[in-house]
């Protein structure tokens, strides 16, 4: 059984005028890319057979919002092994799992579960420095039937791995002071 030792910061992001509003928000200026938004999350590893990130989020529009337009994608945070270079990766990645509409005004708890055996937490040579959580509407992506070889996939792909980066250097930075 993998055990562990998380002394990195865990956090939700999403972009700045998103319909979804995370708890404890701040927004992130930075002359390296488009402004981005930060929110509370938490580690709950008190079974860590059933580790998972839990965070708050409000449908901020004056509409409902359809359960199947909010996306959630959650990166776990490693340094490569010989190299200070952050890696992101983590398979967790969808829609909310919700059905229906979200209603305007209303708040969610949501827990990401992150097992030991998932994706995030395969066993590597460094122990996780953090995770992120994108949790907002859906990112603009290409149209679907062209493939993730196509090059709008590309660019949403370098994209979402620059606001990730981007994020966690922040996120990092606070939890340093």
């Amino acid at each position: 059984m993998l055990v562990l030792r998380l002394g990195g910061p865990v956090a939700t992001l999403n972009l700045v005028g998103d319909m979804v509003a995370l708890a404890d928000a701040r927004i992130v200026q930075d002359p390296s890319g488009e402004p981005f938004v930060l929110g509370a999350a938490t580690l709950d590893l008190r079974d860590p057979a059933r580790a998972k990130i839990v965070f708050t989020m409000r449908n901020a529009s004056d509409m409902p919002m359809p359960w199947n337009t909010v996306e959630l994608s959650v990166r776990r945070v490693t340094l490569l092994p010989d190299s200070d270079r952050l890696f992101f990766g983590c398979a967790l990645s969808g829609r909310a799992g919700r059905q229906g509409t979200w209603q305007p005004g209303a708040t969610v708890t949501v827990q990401v579960p992150i097992a030991p055996n998932a994706n995030c937490l395969r066993l590597r040579k460094s122990e996780p420095e953090g995770f992120l959580v994108y949790a907002g509407s859906v990112l603009p992506h290409p149209d679907v039937l062209a493939g993730p070889d196509d090059a709008g996939w590309k660019e949403v792909g370098r994209r979402e791995n620059a606001l990730f980066r981007r994020a966690f250097e922040k996120l990092r930075s606070l939890a340093s002071q």
